[in-house]
């Protein structure tokens, strides 16, 4: 659009565009927080099976540490937690819908999006406000 001024329509046209760009925003975000959850209890699960195994190193005085209990249950777990921060939960190792919502390279954040297409985003009104009650 132009420097002109905006008719009524172009203001509608753009908010809806706002709002259907916000809509899609959230639908990724809840995915990806979806997956995240998914990872972090697969992760968990994996965690708690590994340390009540009969291969985990038992706790005792003079023998194994919690340390070295602790390091091997980790050891054990390292490929979930490394998967789980990459936010791949599947085993496809990084594709397809398990490994959430792609975002093309050199695309900005949701947040820088959203605050140069005039939508405030709560770490902005944080700043607002931070910088009135000095």
């Amino acid at each position: 659009m132009s420097a002109e001024a905006l008719t009524p329509l172009d203001i509608e046209a753009k908010l809806r565009q706002l709002v259907n760009d916000l809509t899609r925003a959230q639908a990724a975000l809840r995915q990806a927080r979806d997956l995240e959850v998914d990872a972090r209890h697969e992760y968990e699960r994996a965690r708690r099976r590994a340390l009540l195994s009969d291969k985990s190193p038992k706790v005792t005085r003079g023998g194994y540490t919690v340390a070295e209990q602790s390091a091997w249950v980790d050891e054990q777990c390292a490929d979930l937690k490394v998967r789980r921060r990459q936010g791949d939960s599947g085993p496809g190792g990084g594709t397809g819908p398990a490994a959430g919502p792609a975002r093309p390279s050199g695309d900005r954040p949701l947040s820088r999006r959203l605050s140069t297409a005039g939508i405030r985003t709560r770490r902005d009104h944080r700043l607002i406000h931070d910088r009135r009650t000095r």
